[in-house]
């Protein structure tokens, strides 16, 4: 059993260090009740240029809090245009772009660094470092960032 916890925690650390490198990142529409639709360019998936942003923060000894989000390396792209391609193709209840990193992929916001991040979801992630257990929890960037614009102030 804690070979098995040993091997959760080295692929958690390898996961969560690959998720900072340049990468691309389909991008895809949501609303306020979570449904999503892909949002497509020239008929195909738009695709953004950034990087995985990992942001950390120690609680105790025992827990650490985890938020991500997808940088764009174009800080001259204007993040309400994206946000404009949303309403357009999908109507005004779609505001929210969603970035992916996979099938499987998570809430994750968009922005171009962590005091400017478009409106939509996050997920949340408490680790235990000790017992080696992930708890996730989605929140609207909404919710975080009612007093200014840093959604991530949190975490710092």
């Amino acid at each position: 059993m804690k070979f098995i916890k040993i091997l959760i925690y080295i692929n958690f650390v390898l996961c969560s260090s690959l998720m900072a490198y340049a990468d691309t990142a389909d991008i895809y529409c949501a609303n306020k009740n979570k449904e999503t639709k892909w949002l497509y360019y020239n008929n195909d998936i738009l695709k953004l240029n950034g990087e995985w942003q990992n942001l950390s923060k120690k609680i105790n000894s025992e827990y650490r809090l985890i938020a991500r989000y997808f940088k764009l390396n174009n800080k001259n792209l204007n993040l309400n245009e994206i946000q404009q391609l949303c309403v357009h193709s999908f109507g005004s209840d779609f505001q929210y772009v969603q970035a992916s990193s996979g099938i499987f992929s998570t809430w994750l916001p968009v922005g171009i660094d962590d005091r400017n991040v478009l409106q939509g979801f996050l997920s949340l992630s408490y680790y235990c470092i000790r017992c080696l257990k992930i708890k996730t929890f989605h929140k609207s960037v909404n919710e975080l960032s009612q007093k200014n614009n840093n959604i991530f102030e949190f975490i710092y």
